[in-house]
């Protein structure tokens, strides 16, 4: 007490001291809580450091939009302004003067106009008809492709003359028949639709007024038939029906004789066959392969079938087998065996079609 009471010192600096001084509880050391603090910090920091830079790149975003759409509303107001601007000196300029031209030559216009020929109007008895018949033979030979129109229509009055001709006139006719008929096949391979149509038409007639007179030139008219019916054109059914009116008034040797030339044309192969079925099915009587002249029809009927087999189609091959039963049905057996040695294919065919019938 005696060494207290030496010692000078004021109580109140012993018990006051500073609460900064004493560590805290939560870290033996008292720097714990600082690094945490600083972490929190920083991470605070840097939230606020990206959350402002994505203001900054939205408003530069609005920004820039707004600019374009600026830029983009000038550049309309221009162009509207220019299209005005161009559209009010079209109205304001002088008219131009127009361009001559030097004139051309005026070049004839073709006549529309169609030759009007009587097929049904005036069907009378002529004046004169060697004259007419002379006209017709030489205005229908004399007829090109590159012929005048005037050519074509004197043609179409010629074809008209000729029906006058075949309905009053046979017997000045038969005078000149050959060349009269030569004429109408020229007249039915014109490249006028009209006039071949016209022509065709003149042929019926031919085959109801002339008849079986036709048969000595069938071969001069079958030729054209048989091209205009292959064609695949509005003419073909016109050309089928006058084929079929010819072979009907001519005898059936003189059609599938002449139908024999042309079996080996691969373009006219299919109407050769429908002319041959035509005029063996409606045309030809029980008798018409007996004698010479029938066996001789007989084989020319069944060569046109052979060699239309070889390559025909399941139509064609149809209408062999038709044609081919009807030649057995009005040919005798012993007739039926010699022919049928010649042509093999044939016989294979008929015992075909024979096996079935008896199938069904």
């Amino acid at each position: 007490m005696g060494a207290l009471g030496c010692c000078p010192m004021r109580y109140d600096t012993v018990a006051i001291f500073d609460a900064r001084d004493v560590p805290e509880m939560g870290s033996p050391t008292g720097f714990g809580l600082d690094v945490e603090r600083d972490a929190a910090f920083e991470e605070a920091q840097r939230g606020a450091g990206e959350r402002e830079q994505a203001v900054v790149c939205e408003v530069e975003a609005r920004v820039l939009s707004k600019s374009l759409n600026d830029s983009l509303r000038v550049l309309k107001r221009r162009r509207r302004l220019e299209r005005v601007t161009r559209s009010v000196q079209l109205v304001q300029a002088p008219a131009a003067t127009p361009r001559v031209r030097a004139e051309k030559p005026k070049q004839k216009i073709k006549s529309n106009t169609k030759a009007v020929f009587e097929t049904s109007d005036d069907l009378s008895p002529l004046d004169a008809p060697e004259k007419e018949i002379e006209r017709f033979i030489s205005a229908s030979n004399h007829v090109t492709r590159s012929s005048s129109e005037a050519a074509w229509e004197e043609q179409l009055a010629g074809v008209a003359t000729a029906n006058r001709l075949v309905m009053h006139h046979q017997t000045a006719l038969a005078l000149h028949l050959r060349p009269f008929i030569i004429a109408v096949a020229s007249c039915v391979e014109c490249m006028r639709s009209a006039v071949s149509k016209a022509a065709l038409n003149l042929v019926t007639t031919m085959a109801h007024y002339i008849g079986d007179r036709l048969s000595a030139e069938f071969g001069c008219l079958l030729p054209c038939l048989l091209k205009r019916s292959s064609e695949s054109n509005f003419l073909s059914a016109d050309a089928d029906l006058a084929m079929q009116n010819v072979i009907s008034v001519i005898h059936p040797h003189v059609v599938i004789r002449e139908l024999h030339h042309f079996a080996n044309d691969r373009r006219l192969r299919a109407r050769v066959l429908s002319a041959l079925e035509f005029c063996v099915t409606m045309c030809a009587e029980e008798d018409v392969f007996r004698g010479r002249a029938g066996r001789a029809a007989c084989e020319h009927a069944l060569a046109i079938l052979d060699e239309t087999m070889r390559c025909a189609d399941a139509e064609m091959r149809q209408c062999v087998k038709i044609v081919l039963h009807r030649v057995y049905d009005i040919t005798t057996p012993n007739e039926w065996t010699r022919v049928m040695r010649i042509h093999p294919d044939l016989n294979e065919l008929f015992i075909d079609l024979i096996a079935r019938r008896k199938c069904y």
